[in-house]
């Protein structure tokens, strides 16, 4: 794909059906930032739940047409390959987008200081000129600057770029290739999929989890590197009977408060569990940047079957 196709990148979708499932007239709940405060907001699953930013409907369907089949039949290795492409091919984009973005925000900083430095000298010029004929072109404050807000940002897109070095590290080097899979014959109030991490000694530890709610099943899996097989087993999958429903569900909860923010809800579930519960979900994660994927959390808020 070259520059200018990627110019005219459309947004298709994983699987309506998916979504359709815990979605009520066509939405979703889904964690969401207003006013500096997490909330739980109404998104469409035509233009927000179930659309991935990157390809046309010609590399959509190359490259993630299993996705669309949700027969248990369906369910092979290719099935689960194409989940984790795609899985990891979003936390790309929001990589890229946000660096794009922090870039942007940065250019407007220095365009719009410049202006105004410009203006405020012009306008200090114009009195200046009532009493003498002289020019002031700049001057030296350290209180009129935008280094602050500047070194900021650049720290960001830093750190972004780092981010985006680990997950190429991890995507083509290590490679994700271990997966871990239940299929269910019960169906849940949730649906996410993201990029867990944790780490050891200052090593990071990626885990691409999923899950999937359909009408008469549940999908969840984890995929992981060869090379930190033991380290996953031993720090998460050893706290769970991943053959026991309930001890899953304990897993479940977990990754969708501590493992990524694209999770999404059935409106009509959250809507009627109870407030304490709906409440403590929403602090848990409001620290979602400090979470950890091998921490338990202390309560519970999924059923399985619950219509």
């Amino acid at each position: 794909m070259n520059k200018e196709e990627y110019k005219k990148i459309l947004f298709e979708k994983l699987s309506n059906q998916l979504y359709e499932n815990i979605a009520s007239d066509g939405l979703v709940y889904m964690p969401t930032i207003k006013n500096g405060n997490i909330i739980m907001d109404s998104v469409g699953i035509e233009n927000q739940a179930s659309v991935f930013p990157c390809f046309c409907n010609y590399h959509d369907t190359k490259f993630f047409s299993l996705l669309d089949k949700t027969e248990k039949s369906d369910y092979s290795m290719d099935f689960f390959e194409q989940l984790i492409h795609r899985t990891i091919f979003r936390e790309f984009y929001i990589i890229e987008r946000n660096i794009e973005m922090a870039n942007i925000v940065l250019n407007d900083i220095e365009t719009g200081f410049q202006n105004m430095k410009s203006t405020t000298i012009s306008h200090f010029n114009d009195i200046i000129d009532l009493v003498e004929k002289i020019k002031i072109k700049d001057w030296k404050d350290s209180r009129f600057s935008y280094s602050e807000n500047k070194k900021q940002i650049e720290e960001q897109i830093i750190f972004d770029k780092s981010c985006y070095n680990r997950l190429m590290d991890f995507y083509s080097n290590q490679k994700p290739d271990r997966v871990t899979v239940a299929i269910i014959d019960s169906t849940l109030p949730v649906a996410f999929s993201g990029l867990a991490k944790f780490y050891i000694n200052k090593r990071q530890f990626n885990i691409v989890i999923n899950c999937l709610p359909y009408k008469n099943h549940t999908v969840f899996s984890v995929a992981n590197s060869a090379k930190d097989d033991a380290y996953i087993k031993s720090e998460i999958f050893s706290k769970y009977d991943l053959e026991n429903n309930d001890s899953l569900l304990k897993l479940i909860e977990t990754l969708a408060v501590n493992g990524t923010d694209n999770v999404f809800f059935d409106k009509k579930y959250w809507d009627n569990i109870d407030n304490t519960i709906s409440q403590r979900y929403i602090e848990e994660f409001s620290n979602f940047e400090n979470t950890d994927p091998r921490n338990k959390i202390g309560f519970s808020f999924l059923k399985w079957d619950y219509k």
